[in-house]
C-alpha cells in the first residue's frame, strides 16, 4: 500500500489495523491548501478497489482533503466501506486556483489537457447518501452506519437543499412528529442516526431557509456547527 501513497503530499494513510484513513498533513494547517500540495492525477480507482477487496479492509473513518477525484469514484470508494461511521471530504474553492501549468500530460503538443479538480460534494454524491431516496438499487444507502460527517464544499457547485433532504433523511428526533414518517423510513433501512453534522461553504453563505432548518434540528439534539473557511 506504500505505493498508493506516494501518490501525492495529501493522500489518505492507513493504520495498521485499516482502522482509519486519513491524510498525511493531517497535523498541518487547516487550511494549508497551496496548489502544490494538491494532487494532481488521476485518481487510481482500481488500485483502491482491488486493495479493499484483497484485504477485506473495513474502514471506520475517512478523511479525504482537497484529493480530486470523479464522485462516482468516489461512491464506489463508500460503497466498499459499509462500516464507515465517520466521513470527512473537504473541497477547495476553484476560481481560487489556476492550473493552467499543471497538464496532465507533457508531450509538447496544443493538445495538452490541464489538469482540473474534480467535483466531488455534487447532486449525485448527496443523493446516493440519502436514507432512503438514494435510486440505489440496494434498499441501503451508502455507508449506513455514518454517524458523523463533515463537508467543506465549493459553493458555486454545492446543492444546499440537497444538503438538507440528505442530513434529514439520516438524523431525526422522535420528538419530531412532523419528521416522524423519514425516522421510521431511515430505520427500516437499518441506518444509523447521525450525531454530527460540520459543514462549511466556501465563498458564500449557506442559504438561509437550509441554515434554519438544520439550526432547528440542532435545537433538539444534532450536533451542527457551521464553519467559517480558517475554522474548516
Amino acid at each position: 500500500m506504500k505505493s498508493l501513497g506516494k501518490l501525492c503530499p495529501i493522500s489518505p494513510r492507513w493504520s495498521s489495523r485499516c482502522q482509519t484513513a486519513r491524510n498525511f498533513n493531517e497535523g498541518m494547517d487547516r487550511w494549508d491548501t497551496h496548489v502544490e500540495r494538491i494532487f494532481k492525477g488521476d485518481w487510481p480507482d482500481q488500485s483502491f478497489s482491488d486493495f479493499f477487496q484483497r484485504s477485506a479492509c473495513s474502514l471506520s473513518a475517512l478523511h479525504l482533503d482537497y484529493i480530486s477525484l470523479p464522485d462516482t469514484d468516489l461512491c464506489s470508494l463508500l460503497e466498499l466501506q459499509p462500516s464507515l461511521i465517520e466521513l470527512r471530504v473537504r473541497e477547495i474553492r476553484r476560481k481560487d486556483y489556476d492550473f493552467a501549468h499543471y497538464p496532465l500530460c507533457e508531450d509538447g503538443t496544443e493538445d495538452e489537457i490541464v489538469f482540473r479538480f474534480h467535483d466531488l460534494i455534487t447532486p449525485l454524491l448527496l443523493t446516493t447518501l440519502h436514507a432512503f431516496d438514494h435510486g440505489l438499487a440496494s434498499s441501503s444507502p451508502l455507508v449506513p452506519k455514518l454517524e458523523n460527517l463533515h463537508f467543506a464544499a465549493d459553493g458555486d457547485l454545492f446543492d444546499d437543499e440537497l444538503f438538507w433532504k440528505m442530513a434529514v433523511s439520516r438524523w431525526v428526533p422522535d420528538s419530531d412528529t412532523g419528521s416522524r414518517r423519514e425516522n421510521a423510513s431511515a430505520s427500516a433501512t437499518g441506518v444509523s442516526c447521525l450525531r454530527s453534522v460540520k459543514l462549511c461553504v466556501l465563498g458564500r453563505r449557506l442559504r438561509e431557509d437550509v441554515d434554519l432548518k438544520l439550526r432547528h434540528l440542532k435545537k433538539v439534539g444534532l450536533d451542527f456547527v457551521l464553519l467559517s473557511r480558517d475554522e474548516q
